[in-house]
């Protein structure tokens, strides 16, 4: 299992939260690509000492071009800038959340490109990537040839074999 302490995987930090507030105010959590889960409870990967953080309290979805948190349905909510998140939302170069009472900011440099470009007016497109497509299903019928094909030369090479005694 990943944690904030242990290399990401692919080596790459591309990102970092950092406590604002709480016993560990300061701390900085080191994040790479992947889905990182925010929370109090031992098997995430954000590990946040507050009583009013739950257990799995949000994730984010840490990518090259930027972030975005979803609220994992906590008890107290998650907070962008302010404003509390219904499902998910984008999070920006500087972005301040709150999660119960914890306050932490949110650091991305592909972010704060993207956001200062946003400001310059300029428009910037990120195509989203597509899984890879998995070929169509093989119709039966499409495989009763190469079966019976078979079959037949396993019965004239035992019809040999047997003419053959």
């Amino acid at each position: 299992m990943r944690s904030a302490d242990s290399p990401p995987l692919g080596g790459q930090l591309i990102a970092r939260l950092v406590e604002l507030t709480g016993p560990h105010a300061g701390r900085e959590h080191a994040l790479g690509v992947g889905h990182w889960r925010l929370g109090r409870g031992r098997g995430v990967e954000v590990q946040l000492d507050d009583a009013d953080v739950s257990r799995e309290h949000a994730r984010i979805e840490v990518d090259a071009h930027g972030a975005r948190i979803v609220d994992l349905d906590s008890k107290n909510g998650v907070e962008v800038e302010g404003r509390r998140v219904e499902g998910s939302a984008e999070l920006d170069e500087g972005t301040r959340l709150r999660l119960g009472e914890l306050e932490l900011r949110f650091h991305h440099e592909a972010a704060r490109v993207r956001r200062g470009l946003r400001e310059a007016g300029e428009l910037t497109i990120t195509r989203a990537r597509r899984p890879p497509e998995a070929p169509p299903p093989v119709a039966p019928w499409r495989l009763w040839g190469p079966l019976l094909a078979t079959l037949g030369f396993g019965l004239l090479a035992l019809g040999l074999a047997i003419w053959g005694r």
